[in-house]
């Protein structure tokens, strides 16, 4: 029977390798969103609500520093 690794040892620690880079920008997206009953259709409210998700997230990596990571809301 093969041997089980070790992923935490016995005192807690555990492998690492150095990350890429040490500072990583992060910016978080929070927006109104627009119900799909209030379009013709729900691919049309879905389109819309796409649309606007990506002007924002334009807007984030134009805006400032460019983002590592980005962070939307519950509804997307």
């Amino acid at each position: 029977m093969p041997a089980i690794p070790e992923l935490v040892r016995a005192d807690g620690t555990y492998p690492t390798i150095p990350l890429e880079k040490d500072v990583v920008v992060l910016k978080v997206i929070q927006s109104g969103v627009n119900s799909l009953s209030d379009f013709p259709s729900i691919e049309e409210g879905l389109e819309a609500n796409l649309k606007h998700m990506e002007s924002l997230a334009d807007q984030a990596c134009t805006t400032g520093k460019k983002p590592d990571f980005l962070l939307f809301h519950e509804f997307p």
